[in-house]
């Protein structure tokens, strides 16, 4: 029950942020003033280092956290390995990351020589998805070890955040060429293509809760065992400042 409330939570947010951010980018074609720009670009999801910004990343923290407790988990879930978890929350890090660090706006950058100058604003599409097409190889045989209910919900979710964020990229790409520059159609799109970003990272979060809810008490416990041996080691030790 509290799973759901969550999602549900996370889900409204999403909602609301895409939202907020279209209606001030309506605000800011309307009304030329350098305030109204200062808060649109700070609200703005097509932006980066800001609100939008920073609730996605926290997001896909909590993916890979959750990732992390499943690989935790004290019994196996279907046919998949603890290491083949530690591997999807590696993964969920290096998607938080960049998203935080804008690691894809650097790569960008690294192509421009290889792009025109503003086709390589969308330079990072080609890296990406042979990225993704690299990871689904590689979490082919996870997926495939899961139960069917938890394959068909974290294959729901891959589905729906690799949609915004290659499928929607390109049509946003397009839409910038094709109305030479970004309009308020263009920002619609982005929008769309944020929200399923965090629509696609939310419902990932509600499938390994699912998976997390099957499970009995997590350890979390780090280096119990050597820390024991460190007490015991001081215990037998004389203490230097006490003198003979």
């Amino acid at each position: 029950m509290i799973g759901e409330r969550l999602v549900g939570t996370l889900l409204v947010i999403a909602v609301l942020v895409c939202l907020v951010s279209f209606a001030g980018q309506v605000v800011e074609s309307r009304v030329s003033s350098p305030t109204v720009h200062k808060i649109t670009k700070w609200l703005d999801v097509n932006s980066e280092g800001n609100l939008p910004t920073w609730y996605s990343t926290v997001l896909i923290a909590l993916a890979a956290l959750l990732s992390y407790l499943a690989a935790r988990a004290p019994r196996s879930v279907g046919n998949t390995t603890r290491g083949q978890w530690y591997g999807l929350t590696l993964a969920m890090l290096f998607v938080a990351a960049d998203e935080g660090a804008q690691i894809h706006e650097k790569v960008n950058v690294l192509l421009k020589p290889l792009h025109g100058q503003e086709t390589y604003y969308f330079a990072w599409v080609g890296p990406w998805t042979a990225l993704v097409v690299l990871l689904a190889m590689l979490f082919g045989t996870f997926l495939r070890g899961l139960p069917s209910r938890h394959r068909y919900a974290i294959l729901v979710a891959g589905a729906v955040y690799v949609g915004g964020a290659l499928g929607v990229e390109c049509i946003e790409a397009a839409c910038f060429f094709r109305e030479d520059g970004v309009d308020l159609r263009y920002e619609g799109i982005a929008t769309v293509q944020e929200l399923l970003e965090m629509v696609g990272m939310t419902l990932f979060i509600h499938a390994v809760m699912g998976v997390l809810s099957e499970q009995g008490p997590i350890p979390l416990q780090f280096h119990t065992d050597a820390a024991h041996d460190i007490a015991a080691v001081s215990a037998e030790c004389p203490n230097p400042s006490v003198a003979p």
